[in-house]
C-alpha cells in the first residue's frame, strides 16, 4: 500500500518555483535564519500588523534581535483567481497546499464480544467523521488560489490522493469515499490482551500513517506558497516506557516534524477519538508533529467542522521573520519565537527554515521542465488547452472509448528547416491517462513535424490539434495529463483534466462507441 501511495502522492512532484513578486526575497548568508510565524489575538483572529520590534527569537536560552519582518497575505487577491478547467494553477496564482492524510485501522481485539464491536465501530466512526470534514473544507473553506490532496492510510485513495484546485472533482471523489469509509479490503489489526498485550501490528500502521505524512511533506517542498499537512488519526499509540511501539511511533513524529521543518511545511494533528475515550487517548505523538511545526493538536472535540475551519483560518496569513547569530555561534539550535505585545499567541516551528527555503536558492523550473507532466502547477510558455468528451459508462463487462483533444497555441514556436529542406517546427508531445487507482493506464511520448513558412508572423499562425482515443473498463475517477514541448526554444505547455466515468448499469453491456 506504502507504494502505491508514493506513486501517487508523485503527481505533487513539481519543480521549485521563481518567487512571486509580491513574495519578499531575503538574500540569506551563513549567519541568518529565517523562521515564519502566525500570531492571533484573543478571538483568535490573524494579527498583520505587526513589526520586527514586536519579536523576538530565543534560542539556546539567549533572545535574539529580529532584524527583518515580513507580513505575507494569503487570501486577499482570491477574488480574481478565475477557475480552472484543469484543476491546475500558475506557480504565481498558488497560496496554499493542504493535504489530508487521514489514519483509521479496524482493530480486531480479543475483549470478545462487544468490546470488539465497539473498536470496530469507532473505526467506521471515524471514517464517516474525516469524510465529512473533508467534505465540509473543500465546500466552504477552499480557495481559488488553493491545492488540495487527501489520502487514506491502508485504502486505494486513488486519483483522490493528487494535488488538484479542481472542487467539483473533489467533491464527487469524496462522494464515493462516503459510500465506503472503510475500505472492504482494509486490513485488520489485531490486538492480543494475553498473557500480555502486544501492540506489534498496530504500532506498524502507525508507523505507515507517519511514512505517507512525511511522503507527502517531501513532495509539497518544491511548492511555493505556504503549506500545510493535516494528520488526522484515531489508535495512535502514546508514548509510555511499558509500550516500545509507541516509543517507536513518538521518534518517528520527531522525526516527521524535523522533515517538515527543513521543507517549510507545517503539521496540524486532529486525534478522531473526538470525545470518546478509549485505551488510545493519549495524544502525544501527535501533540510532538504539531508543536514543534508550528502547527495546532485538536483533541476531546467532536466538531471537526469547526477544527478544520480553525486550522484554515490560521492559513490566511503569516510572518516571515530574519534573525541573526554570532559569527561563533555556529548552527541554530530549538527556537521559541515570542511577541512582545501582550494579548496575543503566536506559533511558530521549533527551528529555523532550510536553508533550501532561500528566496535566492531557488532553480529556474525551465532547468526540470519534464516534470510539469506531473507537477500540480500549470506551465504556460506554450499555451495548451485539453477539451474531453463526455465519458459513457464503463464496467460489469462494458468499455468505455475516451475521447479527448489537445489544442496547441504556435504563436511562441520557433520555426526552423526541416529535414529535407522545409520549414517547420518540431513538437514533442507527451501524454498519459491515470486511472481510478492513481496508476497509469497509458504513457506514451511522440515527437510531430509540422510544416511552417519561415516568414510567417505569430499573429497569422494557427493552432495544432491533436486527437487521442483510448478505450477503459472500470468507472471511477480519471485524469489526463499532456505536456508539450518546442524542441527547438524549450518553450512547454501542460494541460490536465480530471473527468468521471460513470459506472455501467446491468442492462448495459455493449461497449460505448
Amino acid at each position: 500500500m506504502l507504494r502505491l501511495l508514493t506513486v501517487l502522492f508523485l503527481s505533487f512532484l513539481a519543480p521549485a518555483q521563481q518567487p512571486r513578486e509580491s513574495d519578499p526575497v531575503f538574500k540569506v548568508d551563513a549567519t541568518v535564519f529565517q523562521v515564519d510565524a502566525v500570531v492571533t489575538d484573543a478571538k483568535g483572529q490573524v494579527v498583520s500588523d505587526l513589526e520586527a520590534r514586536d519579536f523576538e527569537v530565543v534560542e539556546k536560552g539567549k533572545s535574539r534581535a529580529v532584524d527583518y519582518c515580513s507580513f505575507i497575505p494569503l487570501t486577499g487577491d482570491r477574488a480574481a483567481l478565475g477557475p480552472k478547467s484543469d484543476g491546475r494553477l500558475l506557480p504565481e496564482e498558488l497560496r496554499r497546499s493542504f493535504v489530508f492524510v487521514i489514519s483509521i485501522p479496524s482493530i480486531d481485539i480479543d475483549l470478545g464480544g462487544e468490546a470488539t464491536a465497539n473498536f470496530r465501530a469507532a473505526a467506521l466512526r471515524g471514517g464517516v467523521d474525516s469524510v465529512d470534514m473533508m467534505t465540509h473544507f473543500v465546500e466552504n473553506r477552499m480557495q481559488p488560489g488553493d491545492l488540495v490532496g487527501m489520502v487514506k492510510v491502508d485504502q486505494a485513495s486513488g486519483l483522490l490522493a493528487q494535488l488538484t484546485n479542481d472542487r467539483t472533482a473533489l467533491k464527487g471523489a469524496l462522494a464515493k469515499m462516503r459510500a465506503e469509509p472503510i475500505a472492504r479490503d482494509a486490513p485488520s489489526i489485531f490486538i492480543r490482551t494475553t498473557p500480555s498485550i502486544t501492540f506489534t501490528e498496530l504500532g506498524q500502521q502507525n508507523l505507515r500513517a507517519i511514512r505517507t505524512a512525511r511522503t507527502a511533506v517531501d513532495l509539497l517542498a518544491g511548492l511555493p506558497g505556504r503549506k500545510t499537512v493535516i494528520l488526522a488519526a484515531r489508535f495512535m499509540l502514546p508514548n509510555n516506557p511499558r509500550i516500545p511501539e509507541g516509543q517507536m511511533v513518538s521518534a518517528a513524529m520527531g522525526e516527521l516534524a524535523q522533515r517538515a521543518n527543513q521543507a517549510g511545511v507545517t503539521i496540524h494533528t486532529i486525534s478522531l477519538s473526538g470525545m470518546q475515550r478509549d485505551m488510545f487517548g493519549n495524544t502525544d505523538a501527535l501533540l510532538r508533529a504539531a508543536s514543534e511545526t508550528g502547527g495546532t493538536l485538536t483533541e476531546n472535540n467532536h466538531a471537526f467542522n469547526s477544527v478544520v475551519d480553525r486550522i484554515e483560518a490560521l492559513n490566511r496569513g503569516y510572518y516571515l521573520l530574519g534573525y541573526r547569530l554570532p559569527e561563533n555561534a555556529g548552527e541554530p539550535g530549538k527556537i521559541k519565537v515570542r511577541v512582545k505585545r501582550s494579548g496575543l499567541d503566536v506559533r511558530a516551528r521549533s527551528s529555523a527554515l532550510g536553508q533550501g527555503q532561500a528566496a535566492d536558492k531557488i532553480p529556474d523550473p525551465r532547468r526540470k521542465v519534464a516534470a510539469a507532466l506531473l507537477s500540480p502547477l500549470a506551465l504556460r510558455d506554450l499555451p495548451v488547452s485539453m477539451a474531453i468528451e463526455p465519458p459513457p459508462p464503463a464496467g460489469r463487462g462494458t468499455k468505455a472509448r475516451l475521447r479527448y483533444s489537445l489544442e496547441i497555441d504556435t504563436d511562441k514556436v520557433d520555426i526552423g528547416r526541416l529535414e529535407g529542406g522545409e520549414h517547420g517546427f518540431i513538437l514533442e508531445i507527451t501524454t498519459g491517462l491515470a486511472g481510478p487507482d492513481g496508476n497509469w493506464v497509458k504513457l506514451e511520448t511522440n515527437t510531430h513535424y509540422f510544416r511552417a513558412p519561415a516568414n510567417i508572423p505569430a499573429s497569422g499562425r494557427t493552432p495544432v490539434t491533436k486527437s487521442y482515443e483510448i478505450e477503459v473498463d472500470k468507472s471511477g475517477y480519471y485524469q489526463v495529463r499532456a505536456l508539450v514541448r518546442d524542441k527547438r526554444s524549450n518553450r512547454a505547455g501542460n494541460a490536465a483534466r480530471l473527468f468521471n466515468v460513470p459506472a455501467a448499469t446491468g442492462k448495459q453491456t455493449a461497449s460505448g462507441n
